[in-house]
């Protein structure tokens, strides 16, 4: 089951349109880490992108920020991303993508 809750920002914009998109939430896999998608939505080469998430006690004071990183993601390609569990984790937000795009040539 996910603690994932409060996707505000399923997509993430640039100053030419959309660039990522979060597919789906991650869900917890039986080797405690989560797993998810974010496709590759612009006609862009991304050769950066890392997502990275929030993750709360269950106080509600901030734990750490998981993150995942790729190396080069073609337009329309998914990435299966993948992050550990943390112990004491209550609930998980999605926090932003990093990306950058390939220079022009």
């Amino acid at each position: 089951m996910s603690k994932l809750n409060d996707i505000e920002y399923l997509t993430q914009y640039d100053e030419s349109g959309p660039a990522l998109r979060l597919e789906s939430a991650p869900t917890l896999t039986e080797d405690d880490k989560y797993t998810g998608y974010v496709i590759n939505i612009s006609d862009k080469h991304i050769v950066h992108a890392q997502i990275e998430f929030l993750t709360y006690d269950k106080d509600g004071a901030r734990l750490d920020t998981p993150s995942s990183v790729l190396i080069h993601l073609a337009p329309g390609e998914r990435w299966k991303f993948r992050f550990s569990e943390f112990d004491n984790a209550a609930s998980i937000k999605f926090c932003r993508f990093v990306y950058r795009f390939r220079a022009q040539e």
